[in-house]
């Protein structure tokens, strides 16, 4: 297992059509928090946007909310925090998948394990994760295939259970990712099941039987059973 960090051109990320090109005109960096394929054209992105120069309103929000629809075609876009002195918003958002983005999603799979969120600002793209010899052989070919330059910045190799969500299936993980920045476990429950369940694409019943299993598996490692 490794711990992998790479980068590539933000530009090439535009002339794939995975981002809107007039993004950067009013905001500094996106972060990708959390993505969910559920198969057929769709792609849902929990994403935190950092904005230049004054921070965000709720009203200015809202309007480039609607521009984007309109523009991007987007199917949802929701504004799900905001933070106007540190001038970040997160919102969560629904595409249609280009080519591009559906070739990654095919090829990719769900298995990477991601070590910090995905940073795109103007200039770079970067993105760390943890991963086998043939994930990242998979990574080096699809990133082939889409001619995308990339440098590799580290590749270490780590042993052992990268952290307690190396424990978990891929789906425990979004799923339990996901619960934990959309506010579940707070008190009182910023969210509930029927919206995870909404998101993820999965019955309510899935939702609450795969965040148990998650849990139990992260508490019974703590207490060494």
């Amino acid at each position: 297992m490794k711990l992998v960090t790479i980068s590539l051109p933000t530009s090439r990320i535009l002339e794939l059509g995975l981002f809107p090109p007039r993004f950067f005109e009013h905001n500094a960096s996106l972060e990708v928090l959390q993505a969910f394929h559920l198969g057929g054209e769709d792609l849902t992105l929990l994403v935190r946007i950092k904005r230049k120069g004054e921070g965000p309103t709720e009203a200015e929000i809202d309007e480039q909310g609607a521009e984007l629809r309109e523009r991007y075609g987007l199917k949802h876009f929701e504004l799900l925090d905001i933070d106007a002195e540190a001038k970040e918003y997160t919102v969560l958002l629904r595409v249609s998948m280009t080519e591009g983005m559906g070739e990654m999603a095919r090829r990719l799979g769900a298995d990477l394990l991601p070590a910090q969120p995905s940073i795109i600002s103007e200039d770079r793209a970067r993105a760390s994760f943890y991963a086998t010899e043939p994930q990242i052989a998979r990574v080096r070919d699809l990133l082939q295939i889409l001619d995308v330059g990339y440098q590799v910045e580290r590749a270490k190799r780590v042993s052992g259970t990268p952290g307690a969500l190396g424990l978990l299936t891929a789906r425990q993980r979004d799923l339990l990712q996901l619960a934990h920045r959309l506010g579940y476990f707070d008190s009182p429950a910023r969210t509930d099941l029927s919206r995870l369940a909404g998101i993820a694409g999965v019955s309510k019943a899935a939702v609450s039987k795969q965040l148990r299993a998650a849990q139990n598996k992260i508490v019974s490692t703590a207490l060494g059973a």
